[in-house]
């Protein structure tokens, strides 16, 4: 499902509804002045929960509900029902905090199938921002900004349909979990999702984690502890133009699925050496890595899995070696790639393997053209 334009009120409404959705304003007096006669719903600091519930169950599905600027104290979550609703603030001026808990999360027992659009608010100094129990479509979290929980978004069963965009998430486990623990994570057979234009800071686990058919697309992942992006064991993921930062000694992106393909951007350590700039395992096959930059890793890229294509990529300040083909990666090809040293690719059983390697002398670049933060 595409994002529901006549939800966001960019469109009129569909025939026959004759009138845009209706609009909800929840504000807090506290510290802010708003009265009663500003709003539908008044928030008083305390407990904030059970009137931000009240008028979640009171809105008529396709409602916008508005949360004036504020900090909204939650003692439990507010909770998310199977109802199309736009939940918008005032973007960081609209803040929602809930030490030990989730802020935001999906009932127990219904999974959603209604759009559900987040945008332009903060959610900070909660356990987690965003939790879903049960199957979830067609959520789209646009301009958040996580900071100061453990895990992002997690979800317990598949998230279908989504988008997470221009969100800055910064959290101490994971970002995105699906189905274990990531920033962005826990999407188990999830369809159809993406993440664009991000910046996801995990500062010691996973970036982005457990993820199934996504794009992911010009993305920077900071600091992650374990792997700055892991793709499970699904298949068809596509990571575009993203740049992924670790300041640990794991693994910037493994990939385990079939036909698993990342073009442009960055991989590297960050303050030391990670151990694998990119793994492919031998689980995955038919792998497509173009035109990304390798830094600060003792592995480059590790392949494992058959017919792997690795082109026009940059390797720098490798401490072992750029490319690492294993046995397992039968009819691989590695060609137009610089590599620092030029004697950078290690092929095991090269007959079995059917190597194909074409690649410059690493001496023939510029480093001054290097991407550098």
């Amino acid at each position: 499902m595409a994002i529901n334009e006549y939800l966001l009120g960019n469109v009129k409404g569909p025939s026959g509804a004759g009138k845009l959705p209706v609009s909800i304003i929840i504000g807090t007096s506290s510290g802010t002045g708003i009265t009663n006669s500003e709003v539908d719903y008044l928030c008083t600091g305390t407990n904030d929960h059970t009137t931000i519930n009240n008028a979640l169950n009171a809105a008529r599905a396709g409602s916008k509900i508005i949360f004036r600027r504020g900090t909204y104290n939650l003692s439990a979550p507010i909770i998310l029902y199977d109802k199309s609703l736009v939940l918008e603030g005032e973007s960081s001026a609209t803040v929602f905090k809930c030490p030990g808990n989730a802020a935001f999360q999906g009932s127990d027992n219904v999974s959603i199938t209604s759009q559900i659009i987040f945008k332009d608010f903060c959610i900070s100094g909660s356990t987690t921002a965003f939790r879903f129990y049960q199957k979830a479509s067609a959520l789209v979290f646009d301009n958040i900004t996580i900071t100061g929980c453990i895990y992002g978004i997690m979800a317990g069963q598949a998230i279908n349909n989504c988008i997470v965009r221009n969100c800055s998430i910064s959290v101490s486990d994971y970002g995105f979990l699906g189905g274990g623990g990531t920033a962005v994570s826990n999407s188990i057979n999830s369809t159809n999702c993406r993440i664009e234009n991000s910046i996801i800071n995990s500062s010691s686990g996973t970036g982005i984690g457990n993820i199934g058919d996504w794009s992911i697309i010009s993305n920077t992942v900071v600091d992650a502890y374990g792997y700055g992006i892991d793709c499970g064991g699904h298949n068809y993921i596509q990571i575009n133009n993203c740049s992924v930062y670790l300041n640990a000694t794991g693994n910037g992106i493994i990939g385990l699925g079939t036909a698993f393909t990342m073009n442009g951007g960055m991989v590297a350590g960050r303050g030391s050496i990670i151990n694998i700039g990119i793994s492919i395992p031998s689980s995955a096959a038919s792998c497509c890595i173009t035109g990304v930059t390798l830094k600060y890793c003792n592995v480059g890229i590790y392949t494992a899995g058959p017919n792997a294509t690795i082109t026009g990529c940059h390797f720098y300040e490798m401490s072992e070696r750029g490319m690492n083909f294993e046995a397992t990666a039968a009819n691989s090809l590695a060609i137009g790639n610089a590599i620092n040293p030029a004697s950078g690719i290690v092929g095991r059983s090269a007959t079995a393997l059917n190597l194909t390697t074409t690649n410059p002398n690493a001496a023939t670049l510029n480093r001054g053209s290097w991407l550098t933060f």
